[in-house]
């Protein structure tokens, strides 16, 4: 099949590359007019499937009456050094307050199903705030001085009643070993209570209606809370002397970001296609060197191979992420990942391929220098011309073919395993990856060799046209041994020695290097030490997972992770 099929794309070229690129074109389009789905929400990315605590959350929230909330988070901290007075308390006043007069808000909250006390809609808010019913004013009138806010903060009950839930409010708090006795003057009666004496945090939790109109605010809101992050962060010893920051998060938020990394990555893509282009051109120009020259010491060029080796990828990405897009498989930033295997795998099979139709040019080309050879490339024929190739081509892949088609089908078969996994993502992943390495193999073996049998007829007729003024003279240095050693070419030597490639040259000298039995027992007992050392490592693998590593090194959010060990 892999010879029938190369067979048929270089005899008929033209109609091979049409075909692919209108397939490519096609599924490409296909896809993102009907089934894309690009996914950002970490949940239904890394969450196991059958998981149960997704499920029992998912039917709280359809079946359990409960409204879908998104809720804002405000820790107010100082980088856990104890936050227990006015100035940070104050604070935690600002952070709500800037959330809160943000434009939208009040319209927003009546949209809510939460009743506040006065059995009007809004956003239900859990906070230290509560203690003065989140009005500024009145705790700068009860409040002032520290030890009032320790007093008021260790009370076991809210302003509205609502018992205190100190691990929520303030984190890993501490308590005094002695009570504190006071006179509740709204009970009537004496109390006694444990001092609060260490609060790493404050926190503020304020339920947002889970709607459209919600993502509108909320990137509103954002904005205003990073301005006030960083006006506290650039603020001297003298106007803030604890240091008091401010974290904010919202699962929105952490979806922005998540799309922020995806989209600051999205570049690297190109980047990487323009340096692998770069590479395969000066590859293939190299190779042209090796193929043959010109009486008119031109030397041909293969440059433009190397831009079709790179296009033969980039459709197989294309017919890959197509393909996937038509089915309904969704898109996430690890689907980013594939370019850069294709690019190895792809290119890998390429310069196989190329490697051994050069190596097989060359030996031609050797033995047609020595006289040796049936002539064919001398003749006018243009059909003979286009069969002698289409016969290498044949050669080629009887060489490679399987080579490819059996490295093709492990990578393959390595990646449809990992569609076994309980994870979304990964399987949504292996499976981008597995179709696409496999329509790249197709690929190779259709397209490439089109491109392949086009760059060789212009070749052959730019070598017509230099024959034209005088004989063809051809030295195959790759080939300088086979030549030696054969009838009528035992007197033949390189004209240049130092035209050899330098990789050649430092192959040779490797390859003698490692004959050695000194390297060779060096070698035993490195790799040996090796293989212990690894061994010994796998035994202290720990396998971690932070959401924090999928938002750009730069979100706020990723500032947000590392309090919450305070709570």
């Amino acid at each position: 099949m892999i010879i029938f099929l190369s067979r048929v794309s270089s005899k008929n070229p033209y109609w091979t590359i049409t075909a692919v690129v209108t397939i490519s074109l096609a599924l490409a389009v296909i896809g993102c007019a009907t089934n894309l789905v690009i996914v950002f929400d970490h949940e239904d990315i890394f969450t196991p499937a059958n998981s149960l605590p997704y499920q029992h959350g998912n039917w709280i929230y359809q079946h359990g009456g409960f409204e879908d909330s998104s809720d804002v988070t405000l820790i107010i901290h100082s980088d856990g050094t104890n936050i227990l007075h006015k100035d940070a308390m104050r604070r935690t006043f600002v952070a709500l307050d800037t959330l809160r007069d943000t434009p939208g808000y009040e319209e927003l909250c009546a949209t809510s199903s939460y009743l506040n006390l006065r059995n009007k809609n809004d956003c239900w808010i859990w906070s230290t705030t509560q203690f003065w019913n989140h009005n500024l004013t009145k705790f700068e009138n009860e409040v002032t001085t520290d030890e009032d806010l320790i007093r008021i903060l260790s009370q076991e009950e809210f302003a509205d009643g609502t018992p205190v839930y100190r691990e929520a409010s303030f984190g890993k708090y501490k308590n005094s070993t002695t009570e504190y006795y006071y006179y509740n003057e709204e009970k009537g009666r004496n109390q006694t209570l444990d001092l609060l004496t260490y609060t790493p945090t404050f926190t503020v939790s304020v339920g947002l209606p889970d709607t459209l109109q919600g993502e509108y605010f909320q990137e509103v809101a954002l904005e205003r809370l990073k301005e006030l992050k960083l006006s506290w962060a650039l603020e001297d010893a003298d106007t803030n002397p604890t240091g008091v920051k401010l974290e904010f998060f919202t699962v929105y938020a952490y979806l922005l970001e998540y799309e922020r990394a995806l989209m600051n990555d999205m570049p690297l893509v190109p980047l990487t296609f323009y340096v692998m282009l770069l590479f395969t051109c000066v590859v293939f120009h190299r190779l042209g060197l090796a193929s043959g020259k010109s009486p008119n010491g031109r030397e041909p060029s293969r440059f433009s191979l190397g831009i079709l080796s790179t296009l033969t990828i980039g459709l197989s990405l294309m017919s890959g992420y197509g393909l996937m897009f038509c089915v309904g498989i969704p898109f996430t930033n690890l689907a980013q990942m594939i370019p850069f295997i294709i690019l190895g795998v792809g290119l890998d099979d390429t310069f196989i391929i190329t490697g051994a139709y050069f190596r097989k040019l060359a030996e031609e080309n050797a033995l047609e220098s020595c006289g040796v050879g049936d002539g064919n490339e001398d003749d006018d024929s243009e059909r003979d011309e286009n069969a002698l190739i289409t016969q290498r081509i044949e050669e080629v892949m009887e060489e490679v073919g399987l080579s490819i088609a059996l490295t093709t089908t492990t990578t393959t078969f390595a990646f449809c395993l990992g569609c076994f996994s309980t994870i979304p993502g990964i399987q949504w992943v292996c499976l981008y990856a597995s179709a696409t390495i496999s329509i790249d193999f197709i690929y190779q073996i259709t397209i490439f060799v089109a491109f392949l049998t086009l760059d060789e007829r212009r070749i052959i007729a730019s070598r017509r046209r230099a024959k034209e003024e005088g004989r063809y003279l051809y030295i195959a240095n790759i080939y300088a041994e086979f030549r030696s050693h054969r009838p009528g070419c035992e007197n033949l030597q390189i004209d240049d020695p130092k035209q050899k490639l330098f990789t050649q040259r430092m192959m040779r000298w490797y390859a003698n290097q490692l004959m050695r039995p000194s390297i060779k027992v060096l070698l035993l007992v490195v790799f040996s030490g090796l293989l212990a050392l690894c061994a010994y490592k796998t035994t202290q693998l720990e396998q971690k997972f932070d959401v924090a590593d999928y938002v750009p090194a730069d979100s706020y959010t990723k500032e947000f992770f590392p309090v919450c060990k305070f709570k």
